[in-house]
């Protein structure tokens, strides 16, 4: 089983190439994800996102990598996170357990 983590993140607003509307509460999806500061092509693992609470653009989520062989040992507490659709960095978070 893959290690799961919960990140507080904050959405990019539309006008600047984020989601016109945030995933609902308990609505799974699968961006790519990247570990700020490791940000190369052998760094980008796509991720699987649940929203534990929506608050206008900001989330409570759990996240966690889909493929086995993705770097989890990266996911610690105070780690900050950007997802990404196409080239667009659609939230930033930081991963607080």
């Amino acid at each position: 089983m893959n290690k799961s983590v919960i990140v507080d993140f904050k959405w990019t607003p539309e006008d600047t190439g984020g989601k016109k509307h945030i995933f609902p509460k308990g609505m799974r999806f699968r961006p790519i994800m990247v570990i700020v500061g490791n940000e190369n092509a052998d760094n980008l693992w796509s991720a699987n996102v649940l929203n534990l609470s929506v608050h206008g653009r900001e989330t409570k989520s759990e996240v966690s990598y889909i493929a086995n062989d993705a770097p989890h040992h990266m996911l610690r507490s105070g780690n900050s996170v950007l997802l990404y659709e196409g080239q667009n960095v659609i939230a930033e978070g930081t991963i607080t357990s």
